[in-house]
C-alpha cells in the first residue's frame, strides 16, 4: 500500500515525536514487503506547508527528509476535484481548508491512503485514512 502524509505527520515527524517516526517507519518496510515502488509520499502543498513552518537551521534536515518522499504534484485533475469537494461540502455548511481540499483530491486521485492526525478535515468518504494514528 503506498501512503499520502499530510503536512501534520510531517511535521510531527521532523520535530522527533517518536510515535510518529516510529509509525512513518513502521509504515515504509510495510509498503517495501508488499513491494510497493513509492510507498511514502506528499503533496506538493505539503511541502510548502513544512517548508514555511521550517526554522532557522533546519533547511538541510527538512529537504533532506522531503526529498526522500515521492512528491504529488497539483495538477488540473486534482484542481478540479478539489473544487468539487469545496462546492459540495460547502452546500452542506461545511468549510475546508483549501490545503486540504488538495491533499483529499490527491488521495483519491492517485488512490493512496492519507495519513494524517487532522482526520476530521478529512470528510471525503472516497478516500482512504490510516487508522489508528499513535496517541500524544
Amino acid at each position: 500500500m503506498a501512503y499520502l502524509i499530510d503536512s501534520d505527520v510531517l511535521i510531527w515527524h521532523l520535530r522527533g515525536h517518536e510515535p510518529t517516526v516510529q509509525l512513518l517507519r513502521a509504515l515504509a518496510q510495510r509498503s517495501r514487503e508488499e513491494k510497493v515502488v513509492s510507498p511514502l509520499g506528499c503533496s506538493v502543498i505539503s511541502v510548502f506547508e513544512v517548508r514555511v513552518g521550517m526554522h532557522p537551521g533546519e533547511e538541510a534536515v527538512t529537504e533532506r527528509f522531503l526529498s526522500a518522499l515521492e512528491r504529488y504534484p497539483v495538477g488540473e485533475v486534482i484542481a478540479e476535484r478539489a473544487a468539487d469537494y469545496y462546492r459540495a461540502f460547502v452546500k452542506q455548511g461545511i468549510t475546508l481548508h483549501i490545503a486540504d481540499l488538495i491533499i483529499a483530491a490527491t488521495a483519491a486521485e492517485y488512490e493512496l491512503t492519507l495519513v494524517s492526525y487532522n482526520q476530521d478535515h478529512f470528510p471525503m468518504e472516497d478516500i482512504r485514512i490510516y487508522t489508528p494514528m499513535p496517541e500524544f
